[in-house]
This record gives structure tokens, C-alpha cells and sequence, in this order.
């Protein structure tokens, strides 16, 4: 390969581009022979590797806990609310929600009555489902005779 495409290939490093960047834009070279021509040589791997935006690791594909069916069997998405419930035609249908805090363990829990734009918030110091119950009953506990349903859109 001419020296010249591998000093744009250098350039582009050198700019953050990453290999499958470089070799989409030249078409003259492979992103393995990017790759190769880096680790051929230590001397040029080590100058050009705080370029690479993975810096020789591993990516690490992060596996989300599964749901087990136990916890599934309850829920119901938003969307299959009943339309007495979206029509937003009577009282007494709430929307509930939490917001959390990226710091630390607390979050918010928001209620919202649906037809009057009514809005309750209530802060949890941890985040367990305890205390979103117990903050959720103290919230609504004034307004128990206007409670007919409570939806929680459940991470959607």
C-alpha cells in the first residue's frame, strides 16, 4: 500500500477517527489492515494508541437482569389501559411515575390525576419498593375517595 494512504490513515487516527471511520471514508484500505498495520509495529501501536477509541480493550457487553415471570404477570402496558381511563372523562384515574436521582439511592414518585392535571410528588430516601408504596399511600391517603385506578407506565 502507498505511503501516502497510510499517512491519512495517521491523520485520521490523530483526529479520533476511529479504524471502521478511516476505512469507510479512503475505501483503499480494510479496517483489518488498519488494525495490522498499527500492531505490526510497537513503536507506531504505542504513539497511535491513546488515538483508538477502545485503547486494545475488550468491549464489555452488559447483560440486563431478566425479568422473571412471577414479576411479569401483573403488568399490563399503558397502552391497554381501559379507554374509560385514556378518555380522561372521569375523576379519580392517577398516572404514577418515579424520577431518580443520579447521585445517590433517593427518587421522586409523581402522581397525576389524569382528568384535573393534579400532580403529588413525594421524596423516597432509597429506592425500594417499600417505600414507593408507603410514600405513594401517604400521598394519595387526602384524597382516598377520588382513587379509582393508579397506572404506572413502568419504565416504558
Amino acid at each position: 500500500m502507498e505511503s501516502s494512504v497510510w499517512r491519512q490513515v495517521e491523520k485520521y487516527l490523530m483526529h479520533y477517527y476511529s479504524p471502521e471511520q478511516i476505512a469507510a471514508r479512503l475505501k483503499k484500505v480494510s479496517v483489518q489492515s488498519i488494525y495490522n498495520y498499527l500492531y505490526q509495529n510497537k513503536a507506531r501501536y504505542e504513539q497511535f494508541k491513546p488515538y483508538l477509541r477502545r485503547k486494545g480493550k475488550a468491549y464489555r457487553h452488559c447483560k440486563a437482569p431478566s425479568i422473571k415471570e412471577g414479576e411479569r404477570r401483573y403488568k399490563r402496558p399503558i397502552k391497554q389501559r381501559p379507554s374509560y381511563v385514556e378518555s380522561r372523562k372521569t375523576r379519580g384515574h392517577w398516572e404514577g411515575d418515579t424520577i431518580i436521582s443520579r447521585k445517590d439511592k433517593q427518587a421522586l414518585v409523581t402522581l397525576v390525576e389524569r382528568k384535573t392535571g393534579l400532580v403529588l410528588i413525594g421524596r423516597i430516601n432509597q429506592r425500594t419498593a417499600s417505600e414507593a408504596r408507603d410514600m405513594i399511600i401517604k400521598l394519595l391517603t387526602p384524597f382516598k375517595k377520588m382513587v379509582k385506578s393508579i397506572t404506572f407506565d413502568n419504565g416504558a
